[in-house]
């Protein structure tokens, strides 16, 4: 029997990619720091989505990861689809 590993993903929101839009328009920061506002837009650039590696591979720090989790802006999940 195969184990199918799971490859958990860092998914951009609708809410994200709105504030990720208003952050390249040069809109206010949302109050985000610097990292987390280059963090929404490199995922961005990547069509919204990225596997969840070591957050110093990504650029960002957990507990950063954590507030945008928590305002909605990014979604971690199993699965690359939501789940």
């Amino acid at each position: 029997m195969t184990e199918v590993k799971s490859q958990r993903q860092i998914l951009l929101t609708d809410a994200g990619h709105g504030a990720a839009d208003s952050l390249s328009g040069g809109e206010l920061s949302h109050g985000l720091t610097e990292g987390e506002a280059a963090f929404l837009a490199k995922l961005k650039e990547k069509k919204g989505t990225m596997p969840l590696s070591p957050p110093a591979k990504l650029g960002v720090d957990a507990s950063a990861l954590q507030r945008l989790q928590r305002r909605g802006l990014i979604e971690i999940s199993r699965d690359g689809t939501g789940n």
